[in-house]
C-alpha cells in the first residue's frame, strides 16, 4: 500500500540557541554485537543499553564526587543543531506545547553534585544525601531502578544504579576480533570513523553521552533527568530521574490491548514528543511501549536515551543495528553494514509498531530467533488482525507509517495530517 502526500512548508529561520549542551554523538555509534537466539526480542535492547548493578555491597561512608568525564556536558557548551525553524502549521504542538520547542526553553537544568554521604539509614532503606533508597522498582542487565524519597522537596524520585565496572566487562566481552583479510593476514589499516563509533565506543561514553542529550531536553512528553551523582573512582554511577508512578505504557505481549481512544490519546503524547526530539536534532532509536512510561496526569513520556543520537543537517544517517529487535525498520537490517538509513524514519517505523502493539497487543511479526525475525521484517507483508476491528484512519496511519520503502514512509508531518483530519 503506497501512500503519498506533498506538504510545502514556509521556513522562518530565527536565533540560533547558544546555551544547549555539546553535541555528543554524531551518526550511529551503537551498533550492536551478533545476536543469538533469544525469547526477549520484545523488550531486550541492544546489550551495551541496558544497564544494571549489584547494589548489595557494602558502601557505608562512601564519598562521590562528579566525574570530570561530565564536564563537557554543562550547560553553555556549544552546540550543533543550526538554525531552529518554526513549528510548521501541522505540527501537533499545541499552543501550550510550542513553549517548549523555543531555542531558549529546550536546555534541562540538571544537578550535578559534588560530593555524595552514603550510609546504611536502617535495615529497609540506604541514605544517599538527601535521597532515601527504597525498594527496587525495576531492572536490566547492568543497573537496577530504586524508589529514592528526597527529604529536601518531599518528593519520590526514580534513581537509577549503574555498575560502571560491570559496563567495562561487558564491553570487552562484547569487542569484535581485528578484521582480517583473504589470505588471513590482519589488516593494518585502522577502522574508519565510522566503525569507531559505532563499535569501539565504550560504554560509559554512551552514559555520558545519554546524560548529555537528557541535558537538553524540557518537554512535557519526554521523562525529566532530575541530578547525576559520580565519582570516578567509584563503581557506581547514579542518575535520578523524575518519578512515574504508572510505570511502562504496556508489556508485550497482552490479551489486554488499549481501546481505540486511549490509543489514538496515548498515540499524540507520543508523537508530540517524538517530534520535540527530532526538532532537537536526536533520534531516539528504541521507541517501543516499555519505554513509554504513563504520568500522573494519564500523559505519555518517552524514556530511555541509551541508543539515543544527536545529528547534524536534516537527518542522522545511520549504519548497524541499535534498540529492540521487533521494532526495528527493514532498511536497518541490511547485511550490508556500510548502508546508511535515516535515522528520523526509523523512530517513526519504531512508533508504527509500537501504535500497532497498542491495539493488538503483540507485534506484527514475530520469531524466537532474532535472525529468522529480521527476515519477516525485510521481507513479510503487514497483517491486520481481523478479530479486532478498528477504524480506517487508523489503519491508514498503521500501514502508512509500516511502509517498507523508508521513502514512501509517513513522516511526522503526514502523521500529524491524519491524525487531526
Amino acid at each position: 500500500m503506497s501512500i503519498n502526500c506533498s506538504i510545502n512548508l514556509k521556513e522562518n529561520d530565527i536565533n540560533e540557541n547558544k546555551n544547549i549542551v555539546e553535541n555528543v554523538a554524531i551518526v550511529d555509534c551503537c551498533q550492536s554485537p551478533s545476536y543469538s537466539a533469544t525469547n526477549n526480542f520484545l523488550n531486550v535492547s541492544h546489550p551495551m543499553v541496558r544497564q544494571s548493578s549489584d547494589t548489595t555491597q557494602n558502601r557505608r561512608g562512601r564519598k562521590l564526587s562528579r566525574s570530570s568525564a561530565f564536564d563537557n556536558c554543562e550547560p553553555g557548551a556549544s552546540t550543533t543543531g543550526g538554525t531552529q525553524r518554526d513549528r510548521p502549521a501541522t505540527s501537533c504542538l499545541g499552543q501550550n506545547e510550542m513553549r517548549f520547542c523555543s531555542p531558549t526553553q529546550c536546555t534541562n537544568v540538571i544537578q550535578m553534585t559534588n560530593v555524595v554521604d552514603t550510609q546504611d539509614g536502617s535495615s529497609d532503606y540506604i541514605q544517599l544525601n538527601q535521597y532515601k533508597l527504597m525498594e527496587e522498582i525495576a531492572q536490566g542487565s547492568y543497573s537496577i531502578v530504586k524508589l529514592a524519597y528526597n527529604e529536601q522537596d518531599r518528593n519520590l524520585y526514580a534513581l537509577k544504579v549503574l555498575d560502571k565496572l560491570k559496563l567495562v566487562k561487558n564491553f570487552a566481552c562484547f569487542r569484535p576480533p581485528p578484521l582480517r583479510k583473504r589470505g588471513g593476514s590482519t589488516q593494518n589499516n585502522p577502522p574508519t570513523s565510522q566503525q569507531s563509533l559505532s563499535v569501539h565506543r565504550n560504554p560509559l561514553q554512551l552514559v555520558q553521552r545519554e546524560i548529555a542529550i537528557l541535558k537538553k531536553l524540557a518537554h512535557p512528553n519526554v521523562v525529566k533527568l532530575v541530578e547525576v551523582l559520580d565519582d570516578p573512582q567509584d563503581n557506581f554511577l547514579y542518575m535520578v530521574f523524575e518519578y512515574m508512578e504508572r510505570r511502562s505504557l504496556m508489556e508485550l505481549p497482552t490479551q489486554n490491548p488499549l481501546n481505540e481512544q486511549l490509543a489514538w490519546k496515548y498515540f499524540r503524547d507520543t508523537l508530540k514528543g517524538l517530534e520535540y526530539l527530532h526538532y532537537q536534532k536526536i533520534v531516539h532509536r528504541d521507541l517501543k511501549p516499555s519505554n513509554l512510561l504513563l504520568s500522573e496526569l494519564d500523559s505519555v513520556k518517552i524514556a530511555d536515551f541509551g541508543v539515543s543520537c544527536e545529528f547534524e543537517g536534516i537527518d542522522a544517517f545511520l549504519t548497524g543495528t541499535a534498540g529492540t529487535p521487533a521494532f526495528m525498520a527493514p532498511e536497518a537490517l541490511s547485511e550490508n553494514s556500510n548502508q546508511f538509513y535515516s535515522g528520523r524514519a526509523q523512530d517513526i517505523w519504531s512508533l508504527g509498531i509500537t501504535l500497532y502493539a497498542l491495539v493488538f497487543g503483540n507485534v506484527p511479526w514475530y520469531d524466537p530467533y532474532v535472525i529468522a525475525l529480521y527476515k519477516k521484517i525485510k521481507n513479510d507483508p503487514v497483517t491486520l488482525p481481523e478479530n479486532i476491528p478498528i477504524s480506517d484512519p487508523l489503519k491508514g496511519l498503521i500501514l502508512g507509517m509500516l511502509c517498507k520503502d523508508p521513502g514512501l514512509r509517513y513522516d511526522i508531518m503526514q502523521a500529524n495530517i491524519l491524525f487531526f483530519n
